[in-house]
């Protein structure tokens, strides 16, 4: 009888003690922010004489109930997925996910709708296709290295649609239109993370889009988030692996 109840508190310490949460190293992550159109006020005088007034944030100001200042719009609701993985961009925007590939290149593809390809149908797919009925746009985001002056940027292009989507694709199901993705150079600094360039979007309805990813959403895996209360802040852990 001791045997057992040794045996018993041993598996049980065991059991607790391995139980953790096992957090991914390294993340891929992208903001979308609301894109705001810039009101252009009438001028009554030469713009090559006199130069247009800063403005200045509401602190500057020193009105106590404006906080504009601190709002920084993210457009959310909106669905994407990456190598097998599925999540929602959450009210700042983000979208993120654990980072599954070595290469310092990723695509980015925008489109309402994509299409599998089964190898064994209905159950396992071989890659993912676009579909020829429906908008997209697609964009290849290279980060590179300046040997020089030492430094890391993003080279975004946007490239040729292919019909059968690569594998470090991330794809936001979105019109086109809805996204911009800034084409060209970006400054960046180095990190097993991919912390993309920021993108522009308008908020829409996404009903439709959250509708069409319910169909497709038993080929992908959710992402899960942790919190952990760290005084004097709180970290946010992606825990899929």
């Amino acid at each position: 009888m001791k045997t057992f109840k040794y045996i018993f508190f041993l598996l049980s310490v065991t059991t607790i003690s391995t139980h953790h949460i096992i957090a991914v190293d390294a993340i891929i992550t992208v903001f979308i922010k609301e894109e705001t159109e810039q009101e252009q006020k009438p001028t009554n005088y030469n713009e090559k004489l006199v130069s247009i007034s800063l403005k200045q944030p509401s602190f500057i100001r020193a009105i106590a109930k404006d906080r504009s200042w601190l709002n920084q719009p993210g457009v959310d609701g909106l669905q994407a997925s990456y190598l097998g993985y599925i999540t929602t961009s959450d009210k700042n925007g983000q979208i993120s996910f654990p980072r599954m590939h070595q290469a310092d290149t990723i695509y980015l593809l925008v489109t309402p709708e994509v299409a599998p390809e089964f190898m064994i149908e209905p159950s396992m797919i071989a890659h993912w296709i676009t579909k020829n009925n429906q908008p997209a746009a697609f964009y290849e985001i290279h980060r590179k290295k300046e040997k020089e002056l030492k430094t890391y940027y993003f080279d975004v292009k946007k490239i040729d649609i292919p019909k059968k989507i690569p594998y470090n694709t991330m794809t936001i199901y979105a019109h086109p239109d809805d996204i911009k993705v800034p084409v060209g150079i970006s400054l960046n600094t180095y990190s097993t993370n991919f912390i993309l360039p920021e993108l522009q979007g308008k908020k829409v309805k996404t009903v439709k889009n959250s509708l069409y990813t319910l169909t497709i959403k038993q080929y992908f895996e959710q992402i899960n988030k942790e919190s952990k209360n760290d005084m004097p802040t709180i970290t946010t852990m992606i825990v899929n692996q």
